[in-house]
């Protein structure tokens, strides 16, 4: 008889799976098409093991929408630290992080997290953490602090009328305003 072969928990890596396998399916079929049968099944995880992980299709959003949301933090992080100016770095990597890449799969799904789960608390509350923590940040920054929250607002709704379609026959003015807003972080 052949030994079973026993294999080591990777939990961490469990739940990345299960967060991206979340991720694209809400990409293909939307978020109100979310299922955990359909995650388990994506997966190759039982449904066990995926409520191990995460208890409710909810507990699910909330980590997909930390994840996203720290993947995010990250990648103003790296864009600040490759600005050689520091007045103004981090409004201009808020701005870029927000305006490039639009296409990407991570940046859609994000679109869509803040879009479609606006309502959830958990989705609010990482919201406004982040927006408050970024417009602190922004204030030590060396730069006019209202200045740098204009220009981090700005970038908001620049992003919220992208996602509404608003550029869609003006891609020109969305690139005009963009430059705009990063040469004002230069004054």
């Amino acid at each position: 008889m052949a030994p079973i072969k026993q294999h080591k928990k990777q939990p961490a890596e469990t739940r990345q799976q299960l967060l991206a396998v979340a991720g694209n399916l809400i990409l293909e079929h939307g978020l109100v098409n979310l299922t955990l049968d359909a995650v388990a099944k994506a997966s190759g995880i039982s449904k066990g093991g995926l409520l191990h992980h995460f208890p409710s299709k909810q507990h699910l959003l909330n980590g997909l929408i930390f994840d996203l949301h720290e993947r995010f933090r990250q990648r103003l992080a790296e864009l600040a630290a490759a600005d050689p100016v520091p007045e103004g770095r981090f409004a201009r990597a808020y701005l870029k992080a927000v305006t490039m890449n639009r296409d990407e799969p991570r940046n859609k799904l994000c679109s869509i997290l803040a879009i479609e789960a606006r309502g959830e608390p958990a989705m609010r509350s990482a919201w406004r953490d982040s927006t408050r923590e970024m417009l602190r940040r922004q204030s030590e920054s060396g730069a006019d602090p209202i200045d740098m929250a204009i220009i981090h607002l700005a970038a908001d709704g620049l992003w919220l009328a992208d996602l509404e379609g608003a550029f869609e026959d003006s891609p020109e003015l969305f690139q005009r305003i963009v430059a705009r807003l990063e040469q004002m972080t230069r004054r």
